[in-house]
């Protein structure tokens, strides 16, 4: 509860998560804090970050991929803002 208060961006990974962190927001404030990390991908169409443990060497590429390209989406916001 006290990142909801601390922090103005909580990010989640997959639905799962989005699931457990919109289950912590007690307004629609605090609810619209969250994010999913893929969010902010501007490259890769995902709606979310895989489990990379079932996609072999692949599937741990494809999820450093998928972040390193939700970093820079996420900086670059962050970099845009007021």
């Amino acid at each position: 509860r006290n990142d909801f208060e601390e922090f103005d961006l909580i990010i989640g990974m997959d639905e799962e998560n989005m699931l457990n962190l919109t289950s912590m927001a007690w307004t629609d404030a605090t609810e619209a804090k969250l994010h999913k990390m893929t969010d902010f991908c501007t490259r890769y169409p995902y709606d979310a970050v895989p489990d990379p443990y079932y996609g072999g060497e692949q599937g741990f590429e494809l999820v450093l991929d998928l972040l390193e390209d939700a970093c820079e989406g996420l900086i670059e916001k962050l970099e845009n803002e007021p």
